[in-house]
C-alpha cells in the first residue's frame, strides 16, 4: 500500500478485520495502513464505533453484519488504484455517511423492538397434525390440531409469558424466580413448575385447564386479583359469557386422548364416543339415526387407527359405518 494511497483500504479486507476472519498477515497490513497517517487511526476508531453500534442491536433481529455492509457496498464511492493494479479495488468512504446510514438502521430497528413485538416471537399454526415443540427454557408444549401458539424466541425479565388459542398440553421446565404464563383468550393461566392440558379454543364456550401435575392458578386476565388454584386431578372452567370460574374434579378420562391416542369408553352413548372420536381423529361422524346415540359401549383402544376403533363398534353394537372422504356415516337399529 503506497504513500498516495494511504487513505484507501480494501473493502473486503476491512469487513473480514470487523467480524474477526483476518489472518495474521492481513492484520499486519491494516496495522501499517493506520501507522501511516494519523488521520487514518482516526477514521477506523469511528468505523469500529459504528460497527460496535450494530453489534448491540444484532440480538433484536437476527442481523447480518457483514451483509449489512456489502448492501452498502452500492451507496459508498470506490476508487480504482493505479494503472499498475487493476485488479484490485479500494475503498474510499466519509465516515459520517457511513455513520448515518447505519444510525437510521439502528433508530429503524429501536423502533421496531418496541412498536413490531412480533418481530421477537415464533408464532406455529397447526392445521390437521398435533405439533410437539421444546420452547427456549425447556418446558414442553403438544399442540393440537387447529391451534395457534405464539411464543418469544428468548424469555426475558422475570416472566415466561406465550399466548394460545386452541388447545395444548404444557410440561413446563420449573423455575421459581420465572413464572410461566398462557393467555388463552379472556384467560390466564400461571404456574412455576407442572404439567396441565389448556383447551381455548374459538367454537367453545367455556375455557378449561385440566391439571396433571403439580399446581395452577387460573383466573381472568382483566381481574388477576381472584385466582382459581387447581392442583392434581382437577378441572378449572372459565365462563366467557358470565366470567364465572369454576372448579372442579376432572371427571373425563379421555382428555388427553388426542395427544396420547389412548382411549376408554365404560358403558358411554354412543353419542359421547362420536364426539370423542371426532376430536381425537379429527374426522366427521354422522348418526343417521338418531336412535343410535342411546346405544351405550365398553371398550378401550391404545394407538388405533379411525378404522380399527369403528370396526370394533361396528361389531359390539352390530352398526353400520359407511366411510366417505374423511367423513363417516352410522347406520342401524336403535337401543332400547
Amino acid at each position: 500500500m503506497d504513500n498516495n494511497n494511504q487513505n484507501s483500504i480494501p473493502y473486503d479486507l476491512l469487513v473480514k478485520h470487523l467480524s474477526g476472519q483476518t489472518s495474521p498477515d492481513e492484520n499486519k497490513s491494516i496495522d501499517e495502513w493506520l501507522h501511516k497517517n494519523p488521520e487514518n487511526q482516526k477514521t477506523f476508531q469511528e468505523l469500529k464505533d459504528t460497527w460496535k453500534s450494530l453489534e448491540q442491536v444484532k440480538d433484536i433481529m437476527d442481523i447480518d453484519l457483514e451483509e449489512e455492509w456489502i448492501r452498502q457496498k452500492r451507496t459508498i464511492e470506490f476508487k480504482k488504484q493505479p494503472e499498475n493494479d487493476k485488479n484490485k479495488y479500494f475503498i474510499t468512504w466519509k465516515i459520517s455517511k457511513i455513520a448515518a446510514v447505519f444510525l437510521v438502521l439502528i433508530a429503524a430497528v429501536s423502533v421496531a423492538y418496541f412498536v413490531f413485538p412480533f418481530f421477537l416471537n415464533n408464532k406455529i399454526v397447526t392445521n390437521g397434525t398435533v405439533q410437539s415443540i421444546e420452547l427456549p427454557d425447556g418446558t414442553n408444549v403438544t399442540l393440537n390440531a387447529n391451534t395457534s401458539f405464539i411464543y418469544p424466541k428468548k424469555f426475558k425479565d422475570n416472566i415466561r409469558k406465550v399466548t394460545l388459542k386452541g388447545e395444548a398440553f404444557f410440561d413446563v421446565k420449573p423455575d421459581p424466580e420465572k413464572p410461566f404464563i398462557i393467555s388463552a383468550k379472556e384467560a390466564a393461566v400461571e404456574v412455576m413448575g407442572t404439567s396441565f392440558n389448556v383447551n381455548a379454543y374459538d367454537r367453545n364456550e367455556d375455557i378449561t385447564v385440566v391439571v396433571s401435575t403439580g399446581t395452577v392458578a387460573l383466573y381472568i386476565t382483566s381481574n388477576p386479583s381472584e385466582k382459581l388454584i387447581l392442583q392434581e386431578g382437577i378441572m378449572g372452567i372459565l365462563n366467557i359469557e358470565d366470567q364465572s370460574l369454576i372448579k372442579r374434579a376432572n371427571t373425563d378420562r379421555n382428555f388427553l386422548a388426542w395427544k396420547t391416542k389412548q382411549i376408554i369408553f365404560e358403558n358411554e352413548t354412543l353419542n359421547k364416543v362420536v364426539q370423542k372420536l371426532e376430536d381425537v381423529y379429527r374426522t366427521r361422524i354422522i348418526v343417521n339415526n338418531p336412535a343410535l346415540n342411546n346405544c351405550r359401549i365398553t371398550a378401550s383402544f391404545d394407538q388405533q387407527s379411525i378404522q380399527s376403533v369403528i370396526k370394533v363398534i361396528e361389531e359390539t353394537l352390530d352398526i353400520e359405518f359407511k366411510e366417505g372422504d374423511n367423513t363417516y356415516l352410522i347406520d342401524g337399529k336403535g337401543c332400547d
